[in-house]
């Protein structure tokens, strides 16, 4: 498989782990807001704190099926949701706010220490799983 394939496979399946995990993260603090009334301050952290940790799967996971380039996947796999939430802020409050500012940054550089933990993460092969 050529640099490019691998690159762009990995760049996909980063992404779809990152939109799978934010579903899921989304999900629970749903689940936590039906359960509990909770400030939007909490609300609020929880929310950036499941995207930071959804963009650095996202990163993890593209650098480890390409296995180099770490820092540029992750910066693409932090970058593509941070400029949707850019957008989507600048659209919707017709300004950028500093929360989503916040978000912007997190996304960006958890991305990227993602992409360079997965590069830089070794296989180990476990006896009586291979």
């Amino acid at each position: 498989m050529s640099t490019d394939v691998k690159m762009k496979y990995g760049l996909r399946t980063g992404l779809a782990i990152f939109i799978g995990a934010t579903t899921i993260s989304s999900l629970l603090i749903s689940i936590a807001m039906c359960i509990a009334d909770l400030p939007s301050g909490v609300v609020n952290a929880m929310g950036a704190a499941s995207l930071a940790t959804a963009c650095f799967l996202g990163g993890y996971s593209s650098s480890r099926i390409c296995r180099h380039h770490g820092l540029i996947q992750g910066l693409i796999c932090g970058g593509v949701p941070a400029a949707v939430i850019f957008t989507v802020s600048v659209i919707y409050n017709g300004y950028f706010t500093d929360f989503c500012l916040v978000k912007v940054i997190a996304c960006v550089l958890f991305g990227a220490a993602g992409g360079i933990k997965g590069v830089n993460t070794r296989l180990t092969n476990v006896k009586g799983l291979r």
